[in-house]
């Protein structure tokens, strides 16, 4: 018997239970998605699940209502695709629920219905909990600050091979970079006219399961990011480097 996909099961736990749906493709995407959660939380008239689909890591679940749940979504991008549930309320209020969801995932200022703020349900959390981890997961954004004049070529290889090296150690893990709001897909674009100063901030992010190091992953680019670059350089050229142990 093969095995249901997460898009199978997430409709299939919809259907069950009721819910309603609402999907956008984002025409915007709030700044601090992560302090959502303190609004979702005051709606005890509706139980929210959100699904977003991810260009990378493909589709992602979460518990609106849960800060380390929503976390697990990163950085939104526009034009994806983003689908919110809402279930144990009247079929109305559902909805409005859904779309008062989806407006503030898109940074919208919206007054919140006084109707999803009832306490008539008692909260499904664990299953929700259960379907979410059926899918891959994406750390919040770590910052690393430029300590060198300017993030030149001897810092760029050094942050390959610190990759490098944690790939190695963490095959199924992605390290995800990012500066000034958009992902990295070419590293060697972070030193081109010189455009990563002191003093600029770099973002990563890690995607996948059971995900370790992130600290000392941190703190080995932080170090690749300023003067003991040299430090990541040395050994044959395509060698890699035994960082994480």
């Amino acid at each position: 018997m093969s095995k249901k996909t997460h898009l199978e099961l997430l409709y299939e736990y919809v259907e069950k239970l009721g819910y309603r749906a609402v999907s956008v493709n984002l025409a915007a995407v709030a700044k601090d998605l992560v302090s959502l959660a303190g609004e979702f939380q005051k709606w005890e008239a509706v139980d929210l699940v959100a699904a977003y689909h991810h260009p990378d890591l493909g589709l992602l679940v979460a518990n609106p209502k849960n800060a380390e749940s929503l976390a697990g979504f990163g950085m939104l991008q526009k034009r994806e695709l983003l689908v919110v549930y809402a279930g144990n309320a009247a079929d109305e209020c559902c909805f409005r629920a859904a779309e008062t969801a989806i407006s503030l995932f898109e940074g919208k200022k919206v007054k919140v219905p006084p109707e999803l703020l009832g306490s008539s349900f008692i909260r499904k959390e664990a299953k929700t909990k259960r379907l979410a981890q059926k899918t891959s997961r994406l750390t919040p954004l770590y910052s690393v600050v430029v300590s060198n004049g300017v993030f030149h070529n001897g810092n760029v290889e050094a942050w390959k091979r610190i990759i490098a090296s944690y790939k190695a150690k963490y095959p199924e893990l992605q390290v995800k970079i990012y500066y000034d709001g958009e992902q990295i897909m070419d590293i060697n674009s972070l030193f081109k006219w010189g455009k990563v100063k002191h003093g600029s901030s770099i973002h990563f992010a890690v995607a996948g399961c059971d995900i370790r190091d992130v600290a000392k992953l941190q703190r080995y680019l932080a170090q690749g990011a300023g003067r003991q670059f040299e430090f990541f350089l040395h050994g044959p050229v395509n060698s890699v480097l035994k960082l994480f142990g």
